[in-house]
């Protein structure tokens, strides 16, 4: 490799040193962790939750998106589901929303 060539190789990959470099970036903390709650709608005791196992409602119930999802290369479409309908063991119903984005 000739000289010349070796130089600007080197002076694309390490910079001419002429520009100003960009400040490090500064060192943050971890996010504050939080701790929240929602009662059941219909809950006698207040505290919500669901009771095991859920029992889809129907097929038909189900939404879908409309587009779907296509893959990567963009050869498929698969169906995207937006929302779908549960009863549990206490035959309260559950709502499973799914969102886009």
């Amino acid at each position: 490799m000739s000289k010349d060539l070796t130089e600007a190789l080197r002076a694309l990959t390490e910079g001419s040193g002429t520009k100003d470099k960009p400040e490090p970036m500064k060192t943050r903390g971890a996010a504050a962790s939080v701790k929240a709650s929602v009662p059941l709608a219909g809950s006698v005791s207040g505290t919500g939750g669901i009771a095991s196992p859920l029992t889809e409602t129907a097929f038909s119930d189900r939404e879908f998106w409309t587009g779907g999802f296509t893959s990567t290369d963009g050869l498929f479409v698969f169906p995207a589901i937006k929302k779908t309908s549960f009863k549990d063991a206490n035959d309260a119903p559950v709502v499973v929303a799914g969102r886009r984005g």
